[in-house]
């Protein structure tokens, strides 16, 4: 059975050869096509994935160039859209992630953790990471206390509102984790 070379490409695990000894696989990053079921907006749409095609300059020429748009949910229209603004980078908590690593995004094909995962586009480079804190008493950025982004730290992460955020990741729960951009920021926090 002859399978196509674009089809193995974006179904093979990206390789990083740092020398002759190290090879490096590329870490899974899932992005949530719906709200989960503990958040107030559970089940409705989250359009990240759009979100997330918005982001790169080569919107305008997607199909065919290594993202995969062929998904019902996939809303082409809305991703062309100056509407939708474009998620930039995302939140996870821990701290397992370096500058330089490479991920292989991807989306649940239905339910989470219980449907196979669906490849986004090509795996991508980390190119810029900050430490991230939520306490009771503010956000922290590299551990520096923040006030005035954070509405457009939750904006690049592909929520429409702040209170979004927060309701994702439980807040008033502390949360710790990383902002990991696959697009070189124009701006630092």
């Amino acid at each position: 059975m002859d399978i196509p070379w674009t089809r193995l490409l974006y179904t093979m695990p990206r390789l990083e050869i740092t020398g002759y000894r190290e090879v490096v696989m590329a870490k899974v990053i899932i992005l949530s096509p719906t709200f989960p079921k503990y958040h107030q907006r559970a089940g409705q749409r989250t359009h990240f994935i759009e979100k997330f095609v918005r982001s790169f300059k080569w919107i305008e020429s997607l199909k065919g160039k290594g993202v995969h748009t062929d998904y019902p949910e996939f809303d082409y229209d809305l991703a062309n859209s100056w509407n939708l603004a474009p998620k930039f980078h995302t939140i996870r908590a821990g701290h397992r992630w370096r500058e330089g690593q490479w991920f292989s995004p991807r989306m649940w094909s239905a339910s989470p953790y219980r449907s196979k995962q669906r490849i986004i586009c090509i795996d991508l480079q980390i190119v810029k990471i900050y430490r991230f804190e939520i306490k009771s008493n503010g956000l922290y950025l590299d551990g520096k206390k923040i006030g005035l982004t954070a509405q457009e730290i939750s904006m690049n992460d592909g929520f429409e509102r702040y209170i979004d955020m927060l309701d994702w990741i439980q807040y008033p729960k502390d949360f710790e984790g990383q902002i990991l951009f696959w697009v070189d920021p124009k701006y630092n926090y």
